[in-house]
């Protein structure tokens, strides 16, 4: 089951939420949900595994690791191997649409892999790389 109610480690959950439907309309605005999809463990990422350093990996949106993650696991079942497809000609092509990682509140430490981290765009060129 991917929703669940808000963890109470993510957020103060009752700072912003209102069980009235209309809670929306409120200043500030508030919500009346309480169940939304988190993904667990994503601090276990494998940044060497990609040749990234940590603090790169601290920057980036979860969804460009995942993508990562998916495309070595699709790769590693169906033969290929890195040596292999290191200078072969082939395209990589990702679909990657808006997250919401910009909105995300984070520490100041992840420093000039900020923008990178955030940018749906960046997505392909990580993985060809």
């Amino acid at each position: 089951d991917v929703i669940t109610e808000v963890p109470l480690g993510r957020w103060e959950h009752a700072d912003v939420y209102d069980s009235a439907p209309n809670s929306w309309q409120q200043q500030p605005p508030k919500t009346n949900c309480k169940h939304a999809s988190f993904c667990d463990g994503i601090e276990l990422f494998d940044a060497k595994l990609f040749g990234l350093s940590v603090a790169e990996v601290k920057g980036m949106d979860p969804s460009q690791r995942q993508v990562l993650e998916t495309t070595y696991d699709a790769l590693f079942r169906s033969g290929m191997k890195k040596s292999t497809l290191t200078n072969s000609s082939c395209g990589m092509y990702v679909g990657l649409g808006q997250t919401e990682w910009n909105y995300a509140e984070r520490s100041a430490d992840m420093g000039i892999f900020g923008a990178t981290g955030g940018a749906p765009s960046i997505c392909a060129g990580r993985l060809s790389f």
